[in-house]
C-alpha cells in the first residue's frame, strides 16, 4: 500500500508541475491528500475533485484519501492519466480573470 500510495502522490505532484500548478500531497502514503499552495479555501481542490469524479475517479476535496490492497498499479495509472487532464482543466479555469467565481 505504501508503494501504491507513493506512486499516486509522486504522480499527482508531477501532474501539477506539468500543468503549472503548485500541487502538494501531504499525509502518509496510505492516506494522501492533495492541496494547492495558493488555495486556502480549497476552491482548486473542489474543481479538481469534481472533474476527477466526472471522469470516474472519486477523490474527496476536503479529506485524506485511503489506499487499500484493492488498488492496483493499473488503477494508479488510470488515476494519474485522468489527474493530468483535470489539472490542465484546473489551470485553464484558474487563468480566467473571474477565478474563483468561475468555479
Amino acid at each position: 500500500m505504501n508503494r501504491i500510495g507513493t506512486r499516486l502522490a509522486d504522480g499527482l505532484r508531477e501532474a501539477g508541475r506539468e500543468a503549472g500548478l503548485p500541487a502538494r500531497v501531504t499525509g502518509p502514503p496510505t492516506i494522501p491528500f492533495l492541496t494547492f499552495d495558493d488555495d486556502p479555501d480549497l476552491y482548486s481542490n473542489q474543481v479538481f475533485c469534481a472533474d476527477m469524479t466526472r471522469n470516474g475517479v472519486y477523490m474527496h476535496p476536503h479529506h485524506n484519501w485511503f489506499i487499500s490492497y484493492a488498488h492496483s498499479d493499473d488503477d494508479i495509472d488510470r488515476t494519474l492519466e485522468r489527474a493530468r487532464a483535470s489539472m490542465r482543466l484546473l489551470a485553464e479555469k484558474r487563468s480566467d480573470a473571474d477565478w474563483p467565481l468561475n468555479v
